[in-house]
C-alpha cells in the first residue's frame, strides 16, 4: 500500500499574489488537510499492515523459540560440564605442578647418589693395589719355589749322608 502522491496538487505560494499573509496561512492549512484526508486511508491501510507483519514477526520468534528450546537447553548442559571440566583441569594442573616439583626433587637428590657411586666406583677401579698385591704373591710363589727345592736338595744330601755314614 503505498500513498498517491502524484494525484495531490500543491500550487506554489508565488502564484497567489493577491492573498496576504494570514489567508496564506489558512489556505495552506486546508491544502495540508485536503493532503491528510486523501492519504488517511493509505496510512490506515499501513498502519494495519505494519501490526499484521509485526504480529506475524512475533508469532514467528515465539515458533523459533520453541523449536530450538532444546538446542539452548542442550546448550547451557554443555557450558555446565565445559565449565566442570575447566575446574578438573584447573586442579589436575596445580597437581601435575605439585608433582613436576616432586620429580625436580628426587632428580636432584638421584644426581647427587649418582655422583658419590661415580666417586666410590672410580676410587674402587683403581686397581694398582690389586696389581702390587698380585706382583707380591707371584714373587713369593717364586721364592717358596726355590725354598723349595734347596730343601729338597737338603734332604736328598741329608739322606745320602746317613746312607753312606750307615
Amino acid at each position: 500500500m503505498s500513498l498517491d502522491l502524484e494525484n495531490i496538487e500543491i500550487k506554489p505560494m508565488s502564484t497567489y499574489k493577491e492573498i496576504s499573509g494570514y489567508q496564506s496561512l489558512v489556505f495552506s492549512l486546508d491544502q495540508f488537510k485536503a493532503f491528510l484526508s486523501k492519504a488517511k486511508p493509505s496510512i490506515e491501510q499501513l498502519s494495519r499492515t505494519s501490526k499484521d507483519f509485526y504480529n506475524h514477526m512475533r508469532s514467528l520468534e515465539e515458533d523459533t523459540h520453541d523449536r530450538f528450546r532444546h538446542i539452548v537447553e542442550e546448550y547451557n548442559q554443555v557450558n555446565e560440564k565445559v565449565t566442570a571440566l575447566q575446574k578438573s583441569f584447573a586442579s589436575s594442573s596445580d597437581f601435575l605442578n605439585t608433582l613436576n616439583e616432586q620429580l625436580a626433587t628426587v632428580r636432584k637428590e638421584n644426581e647427587e647418589v649418582k655422583r658419590q657411586v661415580k666417586e666410590k666406583s672410580e676410587g674402587m677401579m683403581d686397581n694398582t693395589p690389586v696389581l702390587k698385591i698380585k706382583s707380591t704373591l707371584k714373587t713369593m710363589k717364586e721364592e717358596i719355589r726355590g725354598m723349595d727345592l734347596e730343601i729338597g736338595i737338603l734332604e736328598h744330601s741329608l739322606l745320602h749322608r746317613n746312607r753312606l755314614s750307615c
